[in-house]
């Protein structure tokens, strides 16, 4: 399986969800901007795909897994979405780590 790729899609696929949630919700307060704007921010990064790129990514979205978990656990606002938030965000970090995991394999 493609790691790398299933990484930058979980990424890409989680900021669409993020807006769209922010654009149906019509709240854009100063939370909203703190909440996605390091998601934002580190795109072109994730995009280029490089080892330290993907870290960043992964430390920004630490962000919005803990949104999707605190909304869905406490069940106030939208929780498929919050479920959706974190359930991506879980997708990313585990492609990641698959991504870059140490090689195992014993070279003599």
């Amino acid at each position: 399986m493609n790691w790398h790729l299933l990484t930058r899609a979980s990424y890409s696929l989680l900021l669409a969800v993020l807006l769209y949630w922010v654009w149906t919700s019509g709240n854009l307060d100063t939370l909203t901007v703190l909440w996605i704007g390091p998601v934002v921010a580190v795109l072109p990064a994730v995009i280029r795909g490089s080892r330290a790129s993907l870290l960043y990514g992964a430390f920004a979205l630490i962000i919005p897994f803990c949104h999707g978990i605190a909304l869905w656990l406490t069940g106030t606002g939208q929780p498929r979405w919050a479920l959706l938030e974190a359930g991506l965000a879980l997708v990313y970090f585990v492609a990641y780590f698959l991504t870059y995991r140490p090689d195992r394999r014993r070279k003599d």
